[in-house]
C-alpha cells in the first residue's frame, strides 16, 4: 500500500459506494486531510492550548481544496455494521451522488501598506496619547466628579489632576511599594520625589476613591462600570490602527484582583474573558469583555426555597404548573417538586446533612433586605430588628455588622435615583422616576422653571385635585424642619374628608411672601378651574389669608383657635405676666375669657369684649390693648378701626355648630408624623420627594377605604369627646343678654 497514490475527495466517495457486501473485503483504513505547506510568516488559526466553548464553522479554503491521501494501517478486518436481530428486514441501500462546484479562487492583488514602517513613525508616548486623549480624560473627570458630588463632597477634579493621577499610577507600576502612602513618606528608601512633588497624598486618595467611568445603573450588564471606556478605546483602535491584511480573533483571561484571580481557564467556572481582534503587527483593533458562558446568570436576587433544613434554587416550571427545585449545594443532586398548592409532592435524597441554622440566618438576612427596601429605618435599628430572637447557632452564619450595614446602604442606593445634590434651584432636575407615583400617575403638577429665581415645585395628582373640588373645607399649613436645602418651607394643602385632614398638595417654597402664595393658588385654579372652597383654615399668617381671599372669591378664611391661644400666651410672656397668670386666679380667668370671645356669636363679640374690659384687673391692661388693636379694632370716635385680623377670621361659633374643626391640630399632627418619617432635618431634596410619593400611596389607600364605606370617628380620645359635648351644651344655652357668665363657662374648658 506504500505505492497508493493520493486520492481526490470524489474518488474516495466513489470507493465507499462501490465496496462489496462481503465482509472479507473490508480493511481498516485511516483517512486524513493534510494541509498544504504554509509559509512560516503566515498566521494560523491553531491555538496554543485547548479551547472551550469555541465552534469552528469552516476551515480556510486553501486547506479544503487540497488533495487527500488514503493510508492503510494494518490488515485487521473490521465491520462498519452492527449485527441486527434475525426478525428485522435489511434496509435498502441508498446511493448518494455528490456534485462539486468549481470556481476560481484567484483574486485581484491588493497592495497592503507597510505596517512596520507606519508603526515606527511614532514614539511610544505618541501612541499612548492617541488612545488616552482628551475624550477619555474628560469621561473620567466628569464621572468621578459626579460620584464625589453624590456623596456630598466637592466635585473639583480637573483635567490636569486626572492626567497627574494616571501618571502616578504608571510610575508606581514600575516602582512598586507595598503601600501607596509610602511614596509620600519622608523615608529616603521609599519616598518618590517624582510622585510626591506632583500631587499630595490626600488629593491622590480623593481621586482614587471617586474614580468612576460610569454610574453603574444598568444592573443587567455586569461590566457597565467600564463599558464606556471600552467603547472609547475601540473607537481609538479603529481610528489609529493601520489597515492590514491578516487578522486573528482570540480570547484572553483577565488576571484581575477582585474576589479571585483567573490564572487558567476552567471549563466549569464562569470566569471573565476579553475577546480581542488582533492584527499581524499585534495591534488590537477591537475588544470586548464577556462571560465565558453567555447563558450564565448570577444567583443573587433569585428565589430560594427553604425546606427541612435544605436550601433549593428554582430549576424549572413543569407543564402541570408545579415547580422543580434543585439543591443549592453544587455537588448535591437533591431535588424537590412543589405543586400549585405549595405542597411538596416529591423529594430526592440529598448527599449531605440538613443545616437548619444556616436557613434561619438566610431568613434573617432576607428580612433585613426586604425591610431596607420597604422602610426608612436607620441601619442600626433595621439590623437589630431583623436579628432579634435568632438562635445562637444560626447567629454564626450571619454576616458581620459592617457587611450588613453596607448591604442596607447598597439596597437603598440602588432603589433611589442617583442624582447629585444640586448647588442651586436652577440645577434641580427631578428624575422621571420621581415625577410619577407608584401607580405611574403624574405626580409633578408644576415646576415654575429653571429661570425662575423663586422656583416652585408642586406635587400631587389629578385625582387629588378632584378630591379638593369635592371636599370644599380646606386646611393649609407650612413646615420648615423637613424643607430641603435651598427651600424655606414645605407648604401643604389638606381637605377635610370624613373628619380627617387628608394631605393632597405638597409645595416647595423658598419664602413666605404673599406673592408666592398667590402664585400657588393661581396655579391650582389653572390646573382645576372648578375649585371653589367654602372655608380655608390656617394659622394666623396674614400672607396666606390674603392670598386665599385674592384667588378664591367668597371663601371663608378661618384662623386656628390653637394658634390664637399661642399668640395670646406669647404676648403674656412678652409683657412679663407669667407669674401673675400662674398665681392670681382673677388674672388667669380674665385672660382665658379673652380667648373665649371666639365662641361668642360674631355680632355680639364687640359687646362681650366691652363688658369684659370693664371687669378686668388693671394688671392686664396692656394685654387688653393688644387684643383690641389686633382682633377687635381700636375705638375711633363713632367707629372702630379695622383690626389686623377681622372677627370672622378667629370666631369659631359657626364652625362648632357645623361640626367643623376649631383648630389646625390635625395638620400639625400630620407634619409631626411626616417629620418623624423623614427622620432628619432638611433632607436631600430627592429623598423628600420620594417621601411625598410614599405619603401619596397612603392617601390613595385612605381615600379608597372612604369610598368603600369605611368611616372615621370624630375623636379618638375620650377627653376630647367629652370636651366637645360640654362646649356644645354651653353654646346651646347661649344668651346674649348674659355674656360674662357664658365667657366664664367657656374659659373653664380652655387652656393656653
Amino acid at each position: 500500500m506504500a505505492n497508493d497514490r493520493p486520492l481526490a475527495a470524489h474518488e474516495i466517495l466513489d470507493a465507499f459506494e462501490n465496496v462489496s457486501d462481503n465482509e472479507e473485503d473490508y480493511r481498516e483504513r485511516l483517512i486524513c486531510i493534510l494541509p498544504p505547506p504554509v509559509d512560516p510568516d503566515c498566521l494560523t488559526d491553531e491555538d496554543s492550548g485547548e479551547e472551550d466553548n469555541v465552534t469552528l464553522n469552516n476551515l480556510p479554503r486553501n486547506i479544503l481544496l487540497q488533495p487527500a491521501e488514503v493510508m492503510i494501517q494494518g490488515q485487521i478486518m473490521v465491520s462498519d455494521t452492527e449485527e441486527e436481530p434475525s426478525d428485522s428486514t435489511a434496509r435498502t441501500k441508498r446511493r448518494r451522488t455528490y456534485a462539486w462546484r468549481k470556481r476560481d479562487l484567484a483574486k485581484n492583488p491588493v497592495n497592503w501598506p507597510d505596517v512596520q514602517g507606519a508603526c515606527q513613525d511614532k514614539r511610544p508616548i505618541e501612541w499612548f496619547e492617541n488612545f488616552l486623549d482628551e475624550d477619555v480624560i474628560s469621561l473620567l473627570v466628569s464621572e468621578s466628579n459626579k460620584n464625589a458630588v453624590k456623596k456630598n463632597l466637592p466635585g473639583d477634579i480637573t483635567t490636569e489632576d486626572m492626567k497627574c493621577f494616571i501618571g502616578i499610577l504608571l510610575v508606581s507600576g514600575y516602582s512598586w511599594l507595598p503601600r501607596r502612602r509610602m511614596y509620600w513618606e519622608n523615608s529616603p528608601d521609599t519616598k518618590n520625589e517624582l510622585i510626591s512633588s506632583a500631587m499630595t497624598r490626600d488629593r491622590f486618595d480623593f481621586i482614587f476613591r471617586h474614580l468612576h467611568v460610569n454610574d453603574n445603573l444598568d444592573l443587567q450588564d455586569k461590566y457597565t462600570k467600564v463599558r464606556p471606556l471600552v467603547t472609547l478605546l475601540n473607537k481609538k483602535f479603529l481610528e489609529f490602527s493601520p489597515l492590514e491584511e491578516h487578522y486573528s480573533v482570540d480570547e484572553a483571561m483577565i488576571p484581575y484582583y477582585g474576589r479571585h484571580g483567573c490564572k487558567q481557564h476552567i471549563k466549569e467556572l464562569n470566569d471573565e474573558k476579553i475577546l480581542d481582534a488582533l492584527q499581524n503587527s499585534d495591534m488590537d483593533y477591537d475588544s470586548d469583555v464577556s462571560d465565558n458562558d453567555p447563558n450564565y446568570q448570577p444567583q443573587k436576587g433569585k428565589d430560594l426555597l427553604l425546606s427541612d433544613g435544605y436550601r433549593y434554587r428554582k430549576a424549572r416550571t413543569n407543564t402541570d404548573g408545579s415547580v422543580s427545585w434543585r439543591c443549592a449545594e453544587t455537588p448535591c443532586r437533591g431535588r424537590v417538586k412543589v405543586s400549585l398548592e405549595n405542597v411538596v409532592v416529591n423529594v430526592t435524597r440529598h448527599s449531605h446533612a440538613p443545616d437548619p441554622a444556616k436557613n434561619e440566618a438566610k431568613k434573617s438576612v432576607s428580612n433585613m433586605k426586604r425591610r431596607a427596601e420597604d422602610t426608612l429605618e436607620k441601619p442600626r435599628q433595621l439590623i437589630q430588628g431583623s436579628t432579634r430572637g435568632i438562635n445562637l447557632e444560626a447567629s454564626v452564619h450571619l454576616p458581620s455588622y459592617n457587611a450588613s450595614q453596607r448591604t442596607v446602604e447598597r439596597i437603598r442606593q440602588r432603589r433611589e435615583v442617583s442624582c447629585p445634590n444640586p448647588g442651586s434651584v436652577a440645577d434641580i432636575n427631578i428624575p422621571v422616576a420621581l415625577q410619577v407615583t407608584s401607580r405611574n400617575l403624574n405626580f409633578l403638577l408644576w415646576d415654575s422653571g429653571q429661570n425662575d429665581l423663586h422656583r416652585i415645585f408642586m406635587f400631587g395628582t389629578k385625582e387629588n385635585l378632584e378630591v379638593l373640588e369635592e371636599h370644599r373645607h380646606w386646611h393649609v399649613d407650612g413646615t420648615f424642619k423637613v424643607a430641603p436645602q435651598l427651600f424655606l418651607q414645605v407648604f401643604t394643602i389638606h381637605a377635610l374628608v370624613d373628619n380627617r385632614s387628608i394631605p393632597l398638595i405638597y409645595v416647595l417654597l423658598q419664602d413666605k411672601r404673599e406673592e408666592t402664595y398667590v402664585r400657588v393658588f393661581q396655579k391650582l385654579m389653572e390646573l382645576k378651574p372648578t375649585l371653589n372652597p367654602i372655608s380655608c383654615l390656617s394659622d394666623f399668617e396674614k400672607a396666606i389669608q390674603n392670598a386665599v381671599c385674592q384667588v378664591f372669591h367668597g371663601v371663608q378664611v378661618m384662623g386656628c383657635l390653637f394658634h390664637l391661644g399661642q399668640c395670646l400666651w406669647r404676648k403674656i410672656q412678652e409683657l412679663h405676666l407669667v407669674e401673675e397668670y400662674r398665681n392670681e386666679e382673677n388674672v388667669r380667668m380674665h385672660l382665658k375669657m379673652l380667648l373665649a370671645l371666639s365662641f361668642v356669636q360674631e355680632g355680639d363679640v364687640i359687646t362681650a369684649f366691652e363688658e369684659l374690659t370693664e371687669s378686668c384687673p388693671r394688671e392686664i391692661d396692656a394685654v387688653i390693648e393688644y387684643w383690641e388693636d389686633t382682633y377687635i379694632g381700636r375705638q375711633r370716635r363713632n367707629r372702630r378701626a379695622d383690626p389686623k385680623f377681622p372677627i370672622h377670621v378667629w370666631n369659631v361659633h359657626d364652625r362648632v355648630h357645623q361640626g367643623l374643626p376649631r383648630t389646625n391640630n390635625s395638620v400639625e399632627g400630620w407634619h409631626h408624623a411626616f417629620q418623624h418619617t423623614v427622620d432628619c432635618h432638611h433632607p436631600f431634596i430627592f429623598k423628600l420627594i420620594d417621601h411625598f410619593r410614599k405619603e401619596q400611596d397612603r392617601v390613595e389607600i385612605e381615600l379608597e377605604r372612604f369610598r368603600a364605606g369605611f368611616r372615621n370617628p370624630e375623636a379618638s380620645k375620650k377627653k376630647y369627646v367629652q370636651l366637645n359635648r360640654r362646649l356644645e351644651t354651653l353654646m346651646g344655652n347661649y344668651n346674649n343678654d348674659d355674656l360674662l357668665p357664658y365667657l366664664r363657662g367657656i374659659s373653664n374648658n380652655l387652656t393656653l
